[in-house]
């Protein structure tokens, strides 16, 4: 099993990481090909009714606030990046077709010249265009050209937060912005009484790079799923979207904690289970093709080389307990 661990950045502060496993198990700290850490475990030489692992940390996250005038964060050179300027295998062509084309038509209709009107025209395009589905399975696989495509057919278009984040990281890097999905889980509630079930609380956010403001954040992913959760009609409940929309712009809130970044991984050590030739399977596993994950946003795991389908969440849960004792960044 790779367990996905967060890091300490700018926004939380990750201490007392534990890897609980049975004597047996083996557990080692690795990283995969985006640098994010990794909790192995390999249960190779444990009896089966013994497979269980608990992997836990201390967590203290700050709501992320817009820079303040002359403030830079997470100051970055150009090599640096320059990886938040590519595509990934679902995040479409960014230099022609249906991405760089809806790309540039957004920033000339809304005659954006700077990095932050280039984002915030997207930002808005996508709101007003794209809707929240609940129907998708997990947070979405992120395949920006299809959903371009069903925009521009006049079909329902969007997903859950990976779709959405997903095509506003790629209409941004058409532009040549960079641009990134972040990968989390959201830590919500104020009851320090017991701890909170938040196996399927999964939520992708998205950052773009201004040379003055260094990584700023904006969500319309989580605009669109309030729309749809209160029932909003976009035109007749204009000034609720709006606040919403500035809400969820150059900044969020505290509730989420980020446990990677990235697409197309490869873990460390390597995948060996191969994508399932059945349909069925395949869509409620995190695998993009074979040893490759689409994003690591979920645990996987595999066993004799056969893929657990991330999406499935018998084989794992995840729980969150409020601490207002202490403060921590």
């Amino acid at each position: 099993a790779w367990v996905p661990l967060a890091k300490s950045n700018n926004d939380q502060k990750i201490q007392d990481v534990k890897i609980d496993v049975p004597e047996e198990t083996t557990k080692r700290i690795t990283r995969d090909s985006e640098g994010n850490k990794i909790a192995f475990l390999d249960f190779t030489n444990t009896p089966q009714d013994k497979r269980v692992a608990t992997v836990s940390f201390y967590v203290c996250r700050k709501a992320v606030v817009p820079a303040a005038k002359g403030e830079k964060r997470n100051g970055m050179t150009q090599a640096q990046l320059k990886k938040y300027l590519g595509t990934s295998s679902l995040g479409g062509n960014l230099k022609s077709g249906i991405v760089k084309e809806t790309s540039d038509k957004i920033v000339k209709a809304a005659n954006a010249k700077t990095t932050v009107q280039k984002a915030k025209a997207i930002y808005n395009w996508e709101v007003a265009n794209l809707v929240r589905i609940d129907s998708t399975i997990g947070c979405g696989r992120g395949d920006v050209e299809q959903i371009l495509k069903d925009q521009a057919a006049g079909k329902e278009a969007g997903g859950k937060c990976t779709d959405l984040s997903s095509v506003y990281v790629s209409l941004l890097r058409a532009q040549g912005i960079p641009a990134r999905e972040i990968f989390g889980i959201r830590i919500q509630g104020t009851d320090t009484a017991a701890a909170k079930d938040e196996t399927t609380a999964q939520h992708c956010r998205a950052q773009f790079y201004d040379s003055k403001l260094g990584w700023v954040e904006a969500d319309p992913a989580d605009v669109l799923k309030a729309v749809l959760v209160q029932k909003l009609d976009k035109k007749a409940d204009k000034d609720t979207v709006e606040s919403l929309k500035a809400e969820y712009w150059m900044g969020n809130n505290q509730e989420w904690v980020e446990l990677s970044e990235g697409r197309d991984l490869t873990l460390n050590p390597a995948i060996t289970a191969k994508v399932s030739s059945d349909p069925k399977v395949a869509q409620y596993s995190c695998l993009q093709k074979d040893g490759v994950l689409n994003n690591f946003g979920y645990p996987h795991a595999e066993v004799d080389g056969v893929d657990v389908p991330c999406y499935q969440h018998q084989a794992y849960s995840y729980s969150f307990q409020y601490d207002s004792k202490v403060v921590c960044c």
